[in-house]
């Protein structure tokens, strides 16, 4: 696979640490990492992601875990930043939970049971490209208990001006708005917004279920980019990402 190489502003001779952030961001591929992406399924798609993602699990109406051997999405949503976070990170390790319910209330609580199931598994990292407007309470214990156990959360920000999406701008979660980068690596970190990373997310290509590739754009096509960026870093020092995650994406920001 081609390496990319993130367009990365300079604005002063980087420290030794920082240089080696620096090497670790273009030429890490996040193995050893493992991923949960908590979305509307990830499907088997023939040319890329087949026997990519380790486990597909999903959230029953009843609010039960299932497992299934293959992974299905009628949506296309989560196959899309499935996709994404495999191309920027090919060697990380993937597993999906598929939480989309048929309603706004229901999809919040499938998201509480996911999120739940993704932290007791001990995921490195779980992508959370959706939000809700609820559950904050809930969201908040669960993302505190993701902290303690040195879990990152990466969660997209809502596409609505002004309106409020949880987890993504809870304390303990890194939060992701789309906007257009020369790079898929690049980004540019905010620490005193309540949404503290601008990734790629416009006109971003990536497969749908049937095999076909198309363009999106949104918060939803930004996270993953995030999810990578966070894989490459903490390839080979998995156990320092939560605590040091932010001080990384500081100090790479455009």
């Amino acid at each position: 696979m081609t390496r990319l190489t993130p367009m990365l502003g300079l604005t002063a001779m980087p420290t030794t640490r920082e240089a080696r952030w620096r090497r670790k961001l273009r030429e890490a591929t996040g193995r050893g990492v493992r991923i949960g992406i908590l979305d509307t399924g990830v499907a088997d798609h023939e040319l890329s992601l087949k026997g990519v993602v380790r486990s597909h699990c999903s959230v029953s109406d009843s609010g039960r875990i299932m497992t299934s051997l293959r992974g299905s999405d009628s949506l296309g949503h989560g196959t899309a930043c499935a996709w994404i976070v495999k191309s920027l990170a090919p060697d990380a390790e993937l597993h999906s939970v598929r939480i989309f319910g048929r309603s706004a209330r229901e999809r919040g609580e499938k998201l509480i049971t996911g999120l739940g199931f993704a932290i007791e598994r001990g995921w490195d990292i779980i992508n959370v490209s959706l939000g809700t407007s609820g559950f904050r309470e809930e969201l908040t214990h669960l993302a505190n208990l993701a902290a303690e156990r040195g879990i990152v959360i990466i969660a997209a920000a809502s596409n609505a001006p002004g309106k409020s999406s949880f987890p993504a701008e809870l304390p303990n979660v890194i939060g992701v708005d789309a906007a257009t980068f020369d790079s898929p690596l690049a980004f540019r970190y905010r620490d005193d917004h309540p949404i503290q990373v601008e990734a790629s997310g416009v006109y971003v290509r990536a497969p749908w279920p049937n095999g076909e590739f198309s363009h999106f754009t949104g918060s939803s096509f930004a996270c993953p980019h995030v999810t990578a960026i966070a894989a490459r870093l903490g390839q080979g020092r998995i156990d320092e990402l939560s605590g040091r995650l932010r001080q990384q994406l500081a100090a790479l920001s455009l």
